[in-house]
């Protein structure tokens, strides 16, 4: 909390005054540095309770952010991965991550074979389908991808694969 805020707070003595008028006091001295009204009228509360302490009250159910807590979970994380990362090595290679994910993809499109075949679907309406839900499988959290020639060269396989079904175009 910056040193104005808890001057504010130590300074802040509803003896006589309301808290609509303490507010304005503070208003005037502290300008837009001013604890919000709901600040004051806390503060007053706190203090016809006859609180001594101004600091905040702990929040419950939100762990603290110690130096501890932050080593503890990124431990975690380079143990077990994030869904959102996923597998990277400590060189920040992602190849099994890439081959794991268009292995995700092609087992999609498999389970949109029916409908990709489907004479009554228009192309564009496939085209939609394949751009919408099978190429976002494939590339949820590759913004933390470090990616090398040889997964680029994965991801257009897979690409490649997959517009030469949704063509059927047969692969020789």
């Amino acid at each position: 909390m910056p040193s104005g805020q808890i001057e504010q707070r130590v300074n802040l003595n509803p003896l006589g005054k309301t808290a609509t008028e303490a507010y304005a006091m503070l208003k005037a001295v502290y300008r837009n540095e001013c604890l919000s009204r709901t600040q004051v009228f806390i503060l007053f509360k706190w203090f016809k309770e006859e609180r001594e302490t101004t600091e905040d009250d702990p929040r419950p159910g939100r762990p603290s952010t110690t130096d501890d807590n932050i080593e503890k979970i990124g431990k975690l994380i380079r143990e077990v991965g994030s869904p959102r990362v996923g597998r990277i090595d400590k060189m920040g290679v992602c190849l099994e991550e890439v081959k794991r994910k268009t292995a995700l993809g092609r087992d999609v499109m498999m389970k949109w074979d029916k409908i990709m075949k489907d004479e009554a679907i228009s192309f564009k309406m496939k085209k939609r389908i394949v751009e919408t839900l099978i190429f976002p499988v494939v590339t949820y959290g590759c913004e933390s991808w470090t990616l090398r020639k040889e997964e680029i060269e994965r991801f257009d396989t897979f690409e490649r694969w997959t517009w030469r079904k949704l063509l059927k175009i047969p692969m020789d």
